[in-house]
């Protein structure tokens, strides 16, 4: 009868390329990002400089929602923005504020006006379970790493996509400008390609569960590489302003109502497991390229820092 139709049998056979097509995507698409540690250990990163008219690092905010592996990643629509009391992180326009943000500060509020205390800890629970956070993304080099696929290990590796938490991020903002109340001296530039440092960042897991990097810090002066390894990695710069995938609201009001009703499998976000590749910056950057690097890093401190928000 389905002859008749036109209808076609399925043979798995005719659909592995396609199956190896998209799981090198995949894979390519994670070899861009740092490699961390699974439990306690620490990488050595070196932060890339700052190219002119390019930043030196990107901001944004993520909502994770539901339990990994069926929790969504959606990227919140909130821009870190300065302020007179600083930057903050606000709407872009008022009328297209992050429906889950707005979600998120109403839960909270609605706790104050409630009595009973197992109901407040049942919508303090829903709302921390949408709450925004904080990444931060820089261009690095990874100073020695094990290929998993040659068994074989590397140096002075990348440009490599750094995905950065909020605790970290600190740290390295800190020690340019130095801190009085962590105590962190201020160590300037420290991207510079010659008087530069490179980074340890140490993971340690506390409390049987969570990362924290607070051992995390920078390492003696040295230069990031040959002129002739510096030239390469600036050719080919991840472009980090692609990284965040922005949804649009209504789609991103229907993947909350979907989790709110208890239904992640609907919510049809970014999953976490598969972050975007970024486009390179390299036919960008060449044309500015010649014989020495002035063209290109951007060694303008004073300007960049009023930019940096450590809330």
């Amino acid at each position: 009868m389905t002859a008749d139709l036109g209808i076609d049998s399925l043979d798995d056979k005719q659909f592995a390329d396609e199956v190896n097509r998209l799981n090198k995507e995949v894979a390519n698409g994670m070899d861009n990002y740092v490699r961390l540690p699974e439990k306690d250990g620490f990488v050595i990163l070196r932060f890339l400089p700052k190219l002119k008219n390019k930043p030196f690092f990107v901001a944004c905010r993520v909502h994770r929602l539901g339990v990994y592996p069926n929790s969504k990643t959606v990227f919140c629509t909130r821009k870190l923005t300065p302020t007179p009391r600083g930057p903050k992180w606000i709407p872009t326009q008022q009328d297209h504020d992050c429906p889950i943000c707005v979600k998120y500060n109403a839960l909270w509020e609605q706790t104050k006006k409630m009595t009973n205390m197992n109901e407040i800890e049942k919508v303090k629970t829903l709302a921390r379970s949408i709450k925004p956070a904080e990444r931060y993304y820089y261009n690095v080099i990874v100073r020695q790493q094990l290929n998993t696929k040659t068994k074989t290990l590397e140096t002075n590796v990348g440009p490599k996509i750094y995905s950065c938490p909020k605790q970290v991020h600190e740290i390295v903002m800190q020690s340019i400008t130095g801190s009085e109340v962590s105590g962190r001296r201020k160590l300037g530039d420290i991207a510079n390609t010659v008087t530069g440092r490179d980074f340890r960042l140490v993971k340690q897991i506390k409390g049987g569960a969570y990362p924290d990097y607070g051992q995390s810090s920078f390492e003696d002066v040295s230069p990031l590489g040959t002129e002739e390894q510096v030239k390469s990695w600036v050719t080919s710069y991840h472009d980090l302003e692609a990284i965040p995938i922005m949804l649009g609201i209504d789609e991103i009001r229907k993947i909350l109502a979907n989790f709110l009703d208890g239904d992640a499998e609907k919510a049809e976000g970014v999953n976490a497991a598969a972050p975007a590749a970024s486009k390179s910056a390299t036919s960008k950057v060449e044309s500015k390229v010649d014989d020495d690097l002035d063209g290109v890093l951007d060694s303008d401190w004073d300007t960049a820092l009023k930019n940096i928000g450590v809330q």
